[in-house]
């Protein structure tokens, strides 16, 4: 083997090292808030005046109980779940502003915490000052604070009210500033608590770049979000805790799915969501009213239909007043297909019963790529004020489309809500699997073939002296 070789793989295995070594230790962190017991004139009015005094099993509320992760050098984790579920302590526990009841927290290298507006922030200090202050707390020096500010002041993009009372500021304001300050410190680890949920697109967009910038340097960052888009585009790996505990953890997507079901299950009066047989042709089986919908007998040829593709494990939000029976694509001849080729003209057919009156009904169809990000659907919307439906009444919804997404692999959901309504009467998540597939050489980018002309070009000549 030749030096070059040895360096090659030399630095390969550095660079697998780097990849897998630990920022972010933490275990059996377990937190528990104690109650404090009403006492006097208070407890007497809370308990009445002859009531005996109540004694406490516990005296405490558990936010927290056995947490151990790992967050490793360059990733960006998510951590999600329902309010309460005790992310936020997390993450104060992690960067040192909140003790553990028990277990340990190990980092390696600078902190920079984005827990909460204006945290750290005098509001009668203008931005200016604050921005100093703040820099001075996550560790940069005077020196490099001199250097950094006009950088600083710059990102957070609010003119001449930086010497201004932060009291004076609106909450994007403070988002601004705040986010500023800590990137400029070139964190090791940036920990975020919605600190990106406030604040107008274009600063979003700074947010982002600023984001991508850090993790191109090896930077981790760990955050908190409700925004499932973020998570599946941007993070690595997402952890999902629920009572205080790691319920799941792993690939977004999958975390997302179980997220959601996680909420609907409480949304829906108690009902959980459940892995239906569907494999994204019908759930008819549980519905006699399916019968008068026959499917389409699949095709045997794997030119358009590839019986490999079918989803096994999709996600049923169980029906809540409406059920859909059956979402297909047609090609021209009738047939049922997964593999669709690009620019070719397919059916969209979806069939949908009604177990109970509803007004303003919207039906819909996503495709979703493998991280889950939504890159097109359609609806099906009567004006703006959606369909009209009543009980024991069948819908069914066709929708002719050109298929543009770009050759891979795809998954749909399905679903209908109304408009009235604040959770889906009936939700198939990831259903079914297509396979986009073109014969022609691919001239364009990212997910979707635009409607382009072909690209001319014209040459110059310049004379060069």
């Amino acid at each position: 083997m030749s030096r070059d070789d040895l360096m090659r793989n030399e630095n390969v295995r550095d660079g697998a090292a780097m990849a897998r070594e630990v920022v972010v230790r933490m275990r059996g962190i377990r937190k528990q808030f104690a109650h404090a017991p009403a006492a006097g004139v208070l407890a007497r009015l809370l308990r009445g005046r002859s009531a005996s005094p109540v004694h406490h099993a516990s005296r405490g509320h558990v936010v927290l109980d056995g947490i151990d992760l790992d967050v490793h050098r360059g990733e960006m984790l998510a951590l999600v779940g329902r309010n309460g579920c005790g992310k936020s302590t997390l993450l104060r526990i992690l960067c040192g502003i909140m003790r553990p009841t028990e277990g340990v927290v190990e980092t390696k290298g600078r902190l920079a915490p984005l827990l909460a507006l204006g945290a750290g922030f005098h509001p009668d200090f203008s931005g200016r000052e604050n921005a100093r202050l703040n820099a001075s707390l996550i560790g940069l020096t005077d020196a490099e604070i001199n250097a950094k500010l006009p950088s600083i002041l710059e990102f957070a993009g609010i003119g001449d009210a930086i010497d201004d009372p932060v009291s004076t500021y609106s909450s994007g304001m403070f988002a601004r500033l705040a986010f500023a300050v800590a990137v400029a410190s070139d964190p090791d680890v940036l920990i975020a608590d919605e600190i990106l949920a406030v604040g107008d697109a274009a600063f979003a967009r700074k947010c982002y770049a600023r984001i991508e910038e850090l993790r191109a340097r090896g930077t981790t960052i760990l955050l908190v979000t409700h925004n499932a888009g973020i998570v599946l585009e941007l993070c690595d790996r997402a952890v999902l805790l629920e009572q205080g505990r790691i319920l799941e953890q792993g690939a977004p997507r999958d975390v997302m799915r179980r997220y959601n079901a996680l909420l609907f299950a409480d949304g829906g009066a108690g009902r959980t969501p459940t892995a239906t047989g569907v494999t994204g042709v019908t759930s008819s089986a549980n519905d006699p009213a399916g019968a008068s919908n026959p499917t389409p007998t699949p095709p045997a040829s794997v030119e358009y239909y590839d019986p490999s593709l079918e989803v096994q494990d999709p996600i049923e939000y169980p029906p809540s007043g409406a059920r859909i029976l059956s979402v297909n694509f047609l090609n021209t001849a009738g047939n049922r297909v997964n593999r669709m080729r690009l620019g070719e003209e397919y059916v969209a057919e979806l069939h949908a019963t009604f177990e109970r009156d509803a007004e303003g009904v919207i039906i819909g169809v996503q495709f979703r790529n493998t991280a889950g990000v939504t890159l097109a659907g359609f609806l099906s919307r009567d004006g703006a004020v959606g369909l009209s439906a009543r009980r024991g009444e069948t819908l069914s919804m066709r929708v002719p489309f050109r298929m543009l997404l770009l050759p891979g692999r795809y998954f749909v959901t399905a679903g209908i809500r109304s408009r009235l309504e604040e959770q889906s009467m009936h939700k198939l998540v990831d259903a079914i699997a297509i396979e986009v597939v073109s014969e022609s050489a691919n001239v364009h980018q990212g997910y979707c073939a635009l409607a382009t002309a072909p690209a001319t070009i014209e040459r110059t000549s310049t004379s060069i002296a």
